[in-house]
């Protein structure tokens, strides 16, 4: 189980901090694995090899829906709703969550062996091929060049630029982006979004 307190800011301008749980039990694993006609650790080497932020986002998304609960005072049960997905994804919990934890390939190992059980997360450890996949499912390695030509951009230069000047400099491959370029795509698009309407 995965259980982290995360501080963000509310809708009225509020910092608060509230504690959120994650789990995935044997069964749900089980289920992801028939789920994906190749298999789960086809599916999770298909996030290390994404093309695209997008994609990456989405896949990493229905993790954390899946993962996303609330743990019984007595520790004996953890529920699972969509009344418990929408309070996480609809509060600035999630945005704040997905770009602390999940824009860093050790966070998103972490996550991703603390939300099984834990015999299976030692396989993980076990397992070094597995574990080097599973790495890579947010940040890839880096083309130095590419990293070092984005380093002289601020953020703040990333959020402002053009759509076409912003793909233009950074490409379409998120595995090759620093964890400042993840970050202003986010933004982007959640700008993008609510300027839309969307």
């Amino acid at each position: 189980m995965f259980r982290i307190e995360i501080s963000y800011d509310d809708f009225d301008g509020n910092r608060v901090v509230d504690t959120f749980y994650f789990h995935l039990s044997k069964v749900e694993i089980a289920e992801l694995e028939v789920s994906h006609t190749e298999g789960l650790s086809v599916y999770l080497r298909g996030l290390v090899e994404a093309k695209s932020g997008s994609e990456i986002i989405s896949n990493m998304k229905a993790i954390v829906e899946k993962a996303i609960g609330r743990r019984s005072e007595d520790g004996k049960r953890f529920y699972k709703n969509d009344d418990i997905r929408s309070e996480f994804f609809e509060s600035n919990a999630w945005p704040e969550f997905f770009m602390t934890t999940l824009t860093s390939s050790t966070g998103a190992l972490e996550f991703v062996k603390a939300v099984i059980p834990a015999d299976l997360s030692n396989k993980l450890d076990e397992n070094p091929e597995f574990k080097k996949e599973l790495e890579g499912v947010v940040v890839a390695s880096e083309d130095p060049a590419k990293v070092k030509e984005l380093d002289a951009y601020t953020y703040a230069e990333l959020i402002s630029m053009s759509k076409s000047d912003f793909d233009n400099l950074v490409g379409y491959d998120s595995r090759s982006w620093s964890q400042t370029v993840l970050k202003a795509a986010f933004e982007r698009r959640m700008s993008n979004r609510t300027s839309s309407g969307g």
